[in-house]
């Protein structure tokens, strides 16, 4: 992705298929649960750090049927091909991210900073997820001193 529109989307009771359970999905789900969205996970198997109570899981493989209905997608697998499939196969009116190529992600997530009263959404087009953690770690750092 060459260029980007930076948006805050409103995910309250909002609906968002995630494909996959390992310690990245794992992130885009609790994210999701954070923001209010209403998660659907299929994988079939989950790490320790997915509350199955807050999700609704599907345990099995994906499967191309399952982007029907989907507006909001995450292709977070462990499997290259499999998340590039799904983003091919999703239709116009579908947003994918594929978690392991920003080039084939109709969007992808930003480091965040957030206070009560701010949040500071950082990005590096995905070439350089270090740095962008660095660069968060400072706004942390640097957000903490102003706001005592």
């Amino acid at each position: 992705m060459d260029a980007g529109y930076p948006i805050l989307l409103n995910l309250t009771d909002r609906h968002v298929l995630v494909v996959g359970g390992g310690k990245i999905a794992a992130r885009k789900i609790n994210g999701l649960l954070t923001a209010g969205a209403i998660v659907t996970v299929i994988a079939p198997k989950l790490v320790d750090q997915i509350d199955t109570t807050k999700i609704t899981w599907y345990q099995r493989n994906y499967e191309a049927a399952d982007l029907r209905g989907e507006t909001i997608i995450f292709a977070a697998t462990d499997d290259e091909n499999l998340n590039h499939q799904i983003w091919r196969s999703a239709g116009q009116t579908q947003w994918v991210n594929d978690v392991s190529n920003h080039r084939t992600s109709d969007f992808f997530n930003v480091a965040q900073v957030r206070t009560k009263k701010v949040l500071i959404g950082i990005s590096t087009f995905g070439q350089s997820p270090s740095k962008a953690k660095r660069l968060k770690k400072q706004l942390q750092d640097w957000i903490g001193k102003e706001a005592e």
